[in-house]
């Protein structure tokens, strides 16, 4: 089992340092063609994407995330985000 990065240069090639494959993504179709190639490789259990690349085609990776017969899709949070803040509360 392994696992698929598609996004930033900087994700590609960090979990790339790990041994993860992976594929830079800076457009719709570029997300469509690694979510599709994840997909069909048979050893690939994780699917990582970047926050940005997801929100180019955002109902490509929807679909990936809830298909069956595929691998576990995971959106990364953008760095510097806070997503354990709750609206108009204290994050600390």
């Amino acid at each position: 089992m392994s696992v698929f990065v598609a996004g930033t240069f900087e994700d590609v090639v960090g979990f790339g340092l790990v041994g993860a494959k992976g594929a830079v993504c800076e457009t719709a179709a570029e997300v469509r063609a690694a979510l599709k190639a994840a997909r069909t490789d048979p050893e690939v259990a994780i699917v990582l994407i970047s926050a940005g690349p997801s929100r180019l085609a955002p109902h490509d990776v929807e679909a990936a995330s809830i298909a069956h017969d595929a691998p576990i899709v995971i959106v990364l949070p953008e760095v510097g985000t806070n997503h354990a803040a709750v609206e108009g509360g204290d994050a600390r």
